[in-house]
């Protein structure tokens, strides 16, 4: 057997001897001897007991520690969720606030270097039946509001309104089959009538400008704008560009497809041109 293994089994049996002398029962006459024993070996084991019992309560410390550190960082995982989803709300808001300051600058420097009198409007609301066709605004009749006002965009024009109510007013859109406008091509001078296409009436930014003579010389690229024709209209409002032109009603007149300027079906802010 190894040395080293016969050692420690040695000492094992001499301290399993000494705990049996400390433990075992005392005859009367040696109870001196067996207090200073007890004493010996108390004095002996007093630096490991009292080691044991700082490590427990080191540990029970530590538990409790980490279950309170555990506390604190759910805790703080979820205030960090709940401030960054209001950043993020306030970061859209801003993006939000950033984008109409853009678009109400537009309308001022249009208002600021407009011949006409122009009076800025919010659209509140669509016309659920005629969705693309019909657009609430809160300008009233305190407002100047009035009905057949021209309405207008930095793109151009956009419809005018129909009726004025107590809380906001109605407006007609380009392309309801309501409305239609004399206009006239810039290029040329050549005048018809703006409408809602019949080969295209479900779309939003395409019309038809009818009756235009067959040496009318109006050709792809050229800008429709208000002919003024009528009195609703001023003169001179942009309207949008020709796709194409071709014969209709057998070749007595021709026809342009044009592709609006103005999206109606993104309108936020508009302008109401007041007499």
């Amino acid at each position: 057997m190894d040395k080293r293994i016969s050692s420690y089994i040695t000492v094992g049996l001499a301290w399993l001897l000494l705990i049996f002398l400390l433990l075992r029962p005392h005859a009367p006459g040696s109870a001196e001897r067996s207090s200073w024993v007890r004493s010996t070996l108390k004095t002996a084991f007093e630096p490991v007991l009292a080691l044991q019992g700082a490590s427990d309560e080191t540990v029970l410390g530590l538990v409790e520690m980490a279950a309170m550190s555990k506390r604190e960082a759910l805790a703080e995982v979820r205030r960090l969720r709940s401030e960054n989803v209001e950043l993020k709300s306030e970061l859209l808001q801003l993006g939000e606030a950033q984008l109409e300051n853009v678009r109400l600058e537009v309308l001022l420097n249009l208002k600021q270097q407009s011949k006409w009198r122009l009076k800025t409007s919010k659209v509140i609301g669509r016309e659920p039946s005629g969705w693309w066709k019909e657009v609430f605004i809160d300008l009233t009749a305190e407002d100047g509001a009035k009905p057949l006002l021209p309405v207008i965009t930095p793109d151009g024009l956009v419809g005018r309104i129909s009726s004025v109510e107590s809380s906001y007013s109605r407006v007609t859109l380009l392309g309801s089959p309501e409305l239609q406008i004399p206009a006239l091509a810039q290029e040329t001078r050549a005048s018809g009538i703006l409408k809602m296409s019949r080969e295209d009436s479900y779309s939003l930014d395409i019309l038809d400008l009818d009756f235009l003579k067959r040496d009318s010389g109006v050709q792809s690229g050229h800008k429709i704008v208000s002919s003024g024709l009528g009195g609703v209209f001023p003169a001179g409002i942009p309207i949008g560009t020709v796709l194409k032109v071709s014969p209709a009603m057998e070749g007595l007149y021709f026809q342009a497809k044009v592709q609006l300027h103005a999206k109606t079906d993104r309108l936020e802010e508009v302008c109401v041109i007041l007499r």
